[in-house]
């Protein structure tokens, strides 16, 4: 069966960044509740201590297995930043450098399975994968959020979704 492909990988280089992050476990089904109660918390936080935020937010996976995910919510800041106000499980790291693919989901959030089906067939058809566990040499991948869903349209959103090059 051959898939028609409507994905296009773009190789950029990703500069390391200062970034507020927290982390979670969840199941993959429960990705979409758990990511806007991971942003809420990280934008508290920014505001409580005053950093600046210098970049779209994105969404870190780190390991998925059997049906859950670790993730990494984060926030890029401006550099220098620092996380002692209390919360042990928010911090300021530096999220580090690296070559990447970067593909780019058009619309809603809810519709980006689709995407990430091409992506897969893309990554088949390049022989870099033979099934979807083979994600797990991919990660950590991430999605940055271009644009504000809560001020744009969703068949206006913007997301890049990030791979690591082998």
């Amino acid at each position: 069966m051959t898939t028609r492909l409507d994905i296009e990988a773009t190789e950029v280089d990703v500069p390391a960044v200062d970034a507020v992050t927290i982390e979670a476990r969840c199941r993959v089904a429960d990705i979409g509740t758990t990511v806007p109660t991971l942003f809420s918390r990280l934008g508290e936080f920014v505001g409580r201590t005053a950093l600046r935020v210098s970049g779209a937010p994105r969404i870190i996976y780190t390991e998925m297995d059997e049906g859950d995910t670790t993730l990494v919510a984060a926030m890029p800041v401006a550099a220098g930043a620092s996380s002692h106000d209390g919360n042990a499980d928010i911090r300021v790291r530096v999220l580090p450098a690296g070559r990447m693919w970067r593909f780019v989901h058009h619309g809603p959030y809810p519709n980006m399975g689709t995407t990430y089906d091409a992506i897969t067939e893309w990554l088949r058809q390049k022989q870099l994968i033979t099934d979807e566990r083979d994600w797990i040499d991919f990660m950590p991948m991430w999605e940055e959020y271009v644009n504000d869903p809560a001020t744009t349209k969703p068949e206006d959103l913007l997301t890049h979704i990030y791979l690591p090059r082998p």
